[in-house]
């Protein structure tokens, strides 16, 4: 990847919409700040993450007493030792002097790779690839807070596919209304709904789907046709469900799974931090993203929210 790729890639991962307008002034105080770190490592080459560690420590750094690696598949790592935990919440919240390392990187940095059989972890801030590669898995680390509930993802502006299938869904729903002469309470948008309210759209895809008339006029009447292109679009695009239910699922499943194929990637984790001493690793696993996840994602302005404990967890046992 060169370096005009990756600064685009940088600035669109930043982005709200995740694609950069130069006339958005909140897109282009995005770019500027980029701009102005051209003179960190963030796109020549990776941060120093032992100087930063020797900075923090004051020239003195401490060697890790437990043995931690991370899990096989989803699971937690805790942190038992006391002198372990002192250094881990001294090292959260440091940022090794540039603004684009978040919190928990620089601890998980020094426990892996300090310990007595050391768990080999790279910094991988000269791209824009997940943030660390801890045991040969590259990984997303983020601070939420919490491990559990539905935890924000993104915006999903970008994802012309799934979009469109969303228009197409609430725009039937919307000229069926019409055309039955009813009162809707509100207009459903396709950037922010409920998941019971894209179910209840779907009902009105099924009616026009096993409609048997519908094919017979599509061939007479361009309208009619047109709804029917749009009908058969997304049978195949979401593998032809059989209930409003499963189609709303699948759907949801296709837009949180196009912004996890961009970070961390497939089979690669998420490791939700927490200043306390915890590692939740989320194992991207996207065949997990075709079941049944009606209740696990949300989208609310245009921002996908996600559980991930209910997708990709499993009970929380220490791994270490």
């Amino acid at each position: 990847m060169n370096v005009v790729d990756k600064l685009y890639t940088e600035w669109a991962w930043r982005t709200k919409s995740g694609i950069p307008d130069i006339n958005n002034p909140e897109d282009k105080a995005i770019l500027d700040n980029i701009l102005a770190e051209l003179d960190t490592p963030l796109i020549n080459e990776a941060i120093d993450f032992p100087k930063a560690l020797e900075d923090a420590f004051n020239g003195n750094v401490p060697q890790v007493k437990g043995t931690y690696s991370p899990p096989n598949g989803s699971g937690l790592v805790r942190i038992t030792n006391q002198n372990d935990l002192e250094g881990w919440k001294h090292l959260f919240n440091n940022n090794a002097g540039n603004n684009t390392v978040g919190p928990g990187e620089l601890a998980m940095y020094w426990l892996y790779n300090y310990q007595k059989n050391p768990v080999e972890t790279v910094a991988n801030h000269a791209d824009a690839d997940p943030d660390l590669t801890v045991g040969g898995i590259k990984t997303e680390v983020k601070s939420y807070g919490t491990h559990n509930g539905l935890i924000g993802l993104g915006k999903f502006g970008s994802q012309k596919s799934n979009l469109r299938a969303l228009t197409i869904v609430f725009g039937i729903q919307a000229l069926s209304a019409v055309l039955r002469l009813e009162d809707t309470e509100k207009v459903v948008r396709p950037t922010s709904f409920k998941p019971n309210e894209l179910e209840s759209a779907f009902e009105y895809f099924f009616k026009l789907k096993e409609s048997p008339g519908l094919l017979e006029a599509a061939n007479k009447f361009e309208l009619i046709r047109s709804i029917s292109e749009k009908v058969d679009f997304l049978d195949r695009y979401l593998s032809q469900p059989d209930t409003p239910r499963l189609a709303a699922s699948r759907l949801m499943g296709k837009i949180a799974g196009e912004k996890f194929k961009v970070k961390p990637g497939k089979d690669n984790y998420i490791a939700s931090v927490l200043e306390s001493g915890e590692i939740f690793y989320f194992l991207i696993d996207f065949d997990k993203l075709k079941q049944d996840i009606f209740d696990k994602v949300s989208i609310s302005a245009g921002e996908i929210k996600v559980n991930y404990m209910a997708i990709f967890g499993k009970s929380q046992s220490p791994a270490d």
